[in-house]
């Protein structure tokens, strides 16, 4: 439980630096990785789904064909959340959006690893869920997103400040 919550507070307190350090994408940034009909004015916009799409059109650009919620995917989105390891994904105008998603599919995964670790198998030297996927969420805005992530930590807060006060 305590692994779900550090990552819940990572991902909050990511979303909360991209909401606050983020300002509309302008068209005079774009560069040959974004057009100006593929980048939203605001991150907030953008579904999971649509976010999706983009990493998996990078990858397939760049001759990789992994589905997400294969191992190879978690891997690639792994690396690219820790260490920005491909620099020309990194570089596009709408990685804020981008940088939600890897948070949140990082996120998703250690829940379902926490909630089925039956279910993992091991390739190599990792555990991987059997089959993974982000179903429902994918259709929410990363508005949507954030405002539900806030929901959830008001009343985890409310909930820690009961138990204190009972004590």
């Amino acid at each position: 439980m305590k692994k779900i919550y550090l990552m819940g507070s990572l991902c909050l307190s990511f979303i909360f630096i991209l909401m606050f350090n983020v300002g509309n994408v302008s068209a005079e940034k774009l560069d040959n990785n974004t057009n100006a009909s593929s980048v939203k004015d605001d991150v907030n916009s953008y579904t999971l789904a649509e976010v999706e799409k983009i990493i998996e059109d990078y990858l397939e650009s760049n001759g990789k064909n992994f589905d997400p919620g294969s191992p190879q995917y978690s891997d690639f989105i792994f690396d690219q959340y820790l260490n920005g390891a491909n620099p020309e994904l990194a570089n596009r105008d709408d990685y804020q959006a981008i940088a939600v998603y890897l948070s949140e599919y990082q996120y998703q995964l250690l829940l379902q690893e926490e909630k089925s670790p039956s279910n993992l198998i091991s390739i190599g030297s990792k555990l991987y869920p059997a089959k993974f996927d982000l179903g429902k969420i994918k259709d929410l805005t990363i508005g949507e997103l954030n405002k539900q992530i806030l929901e959830e930590e008001a009343a985890a807060e409310i909930l820690n400040s009961n138990i204190k006060y009972r004590k």
